[in-house]
């Protein structure tokens, strides 16, 4: 009779599971009351997962590679702030530990949203102001100066640029009131 004691540690040689090593070795003769160690395989170690948020998506790769990680992209997001190309979330978090050649997940900017500016002519002032407001445009607005003959709101005479033209949200549209 033998005495077998197993024990488990990461092994990138072996997937979890097989004997990784024995003590004896395979096929030594065994005389009775021998203690036999078996160290069974977990798998290749884990790996920490590296911050890849506020990089480009060239770079989120590169480091991922390096850290023995892939990158897989499960989004991309507009963003008025961050440039087109930059990874604003990841999963898993960094710091925490993945499977080697495992996948952190990333949502990447896609820049500001694209826009059309409206059709604002004979609208009042306020209420393209409001709508352009809503699109995620910055409005100027130019008023003639308050005369007291005019007895209404001011309405929009011209515009710029002009309706039709797609912008990034967070663009100036200016309007003249009269």
């Amino acid at each position: 009779r033998v005495a077998v004691e197993v024990s488990a540690r990461a092994d990138e040689r072996y997937s979890g599971g097989p004997v990784a090593a024995a003590a004896p070795a395979a096929g030594a003769p065994l005389a009775p009351g021998t203690r036999v160690e078996l160290t069974v395989s977990t798998g290749p170690a884990p790996v920490s997962v590296p911050d890849l948020t506020g990089s480009t998506i060239r770079r989120a790769h590169a480091r991922a590679a390096e850290g023995h990680l892939r990158v897989s992209v499960a989004e991309r997001r507009t963003d008025r702030e961050v440039p087109a190309g930059t990874v604003l979330l990841q999963t898993p978090a960094a710091g925490a530990q993945a499977a080697p050649d495992s996948a952190v997940r990333v949502v990447v900017s896609a820049g500001p949203a694209r826009r059309v500016v409206p059709e604002l002519g004979g609208q009042d002032v306020a209420r393209a102001r409001s709508a352009l407001e809503e699109l995620g445009f910055t409005v100027r607005v130019h008023e003639a100066p308050l005369t007291p003959l005019r007895e209404r709101s001011p309405v929009v005479a011209r515009q710029s640029p002009a309706a039709g033209t797609e912008l990034d949200e967070g663009t100036a549209v200016e309007v003249w009131g009269l």
